[in-house]
């Protein structure tokens, strides 16, 4: 016990010689750095700033004398006009004595420097301007497709409205008929096509015209029956019935044309 005691005070006692040597370091610091700094020198005597004076200016003062001070508050005299050849007075507010001397020194400011500014600033392209026309060859290339594109699609309405006007108009004076081993369109009246028309509009009027004498069962000559058919069939008539839609004169023609061959 009697050694924590003492242990205590001691540990007390350097604590106090610390509190009382840290403000003794710190003044002798602070005289250390005293001696080291360099003195503070009171600022000298200031010159006239009148362009023309050389004495020293008075204290509080930028002039040596009321004289200076008014002569450097004079407004300036007049100018002579910057133009290189001309030795006029500019106007008050001007650089020139005239319009014609301005427009005369900037056209010859324009044709010393800009060739020269232009030169430099196509030397090196900035690299928006080069990523803004790789961007407008990339745009023209598209609209150079797109138009390509429209005048093939344009090309087909074309062609297709051609086709439906030609394959599927009843009334076409031409039979319109495409061959594919010439590419051609066959020109041809078509109601005398034989190749190609088939008569789809003439066989929905045809009629049956079958004589409805020959119903009555007389047998007649081969001269009396051309000798007396216009009466006939004047007198009798013939069937009016549609032609596809008549089944009890079911194809009368061919047999009449087989009847003459076997004559």
């Amino acid at each position: 016990m009697l050694q924590a005691r003492a242990n205590a005070q001691s540990g007390a006692a350097g604590a106090g010689d610390m509190a009382e040597r840290a403000p003794r370091r710190a003044t002798a610091r602070v005289q250390t750095r005293r001696k080291h700094e360099a003195p503070v020198k009171p600022p000298g005597p200031r010159q006239c700033i009148e362009p023309e004076c050389v004495k020293v200016a008075r204290d509080g003062s930028k002039y040596c004398s009321d004289e200076c001070g008014i002569k450097l508050a004079k407004p300036p005299g007049p100018r002579q006009c910057i133009e290189p050849e001309c030795v006029k007075v500019a106007r008050d507010g001007s650089k020139y004595c005239s319009d014609e001397c301005g427009i005369k020194l900037a056209k010859i400011r324009l044709l010393t420097l800009l060739p020269k500014k232009v030169e430099d600033y196509y030397r090196v392209q900035p690299q928006s301007e080069l990523h803004a026309m790789e961007e407008l060859r990339a745009i023209d290339q598209k609209i150079g497709k797109i138009q390509v594109q429209t005048e093939t699609m344009l090309g087909y309405v074309r062609a297709i409205q051609r086709y439906v006007a030609a394959s599927f108009n009843p009334d076409n004076l031409f039979c319109e008929a495409y061959n594919k081993l010439n590419n051609t369109y066959c020109k041809r009246v078509r109601v005398i096509c034989a190749e190609h028309y088939k008569g789809d509009l003439e066989n929905e009027l045809q009629v049956c015209a079958y004589p409805k004498a020959w119903s009555e069962g007389k047998s007649l000559t081969f001269a009396e029956m051309f000798e007396h058919g216009p009466d006939l069939l004047k007198d009798q008539g013939f069937c009016c019935a549609p032609r596809k839609d008549c089944t009890q004169h079911h194809r009368w023609v061919q047999v009449i044309n087989l009847t003459f061959r076997d004559l």
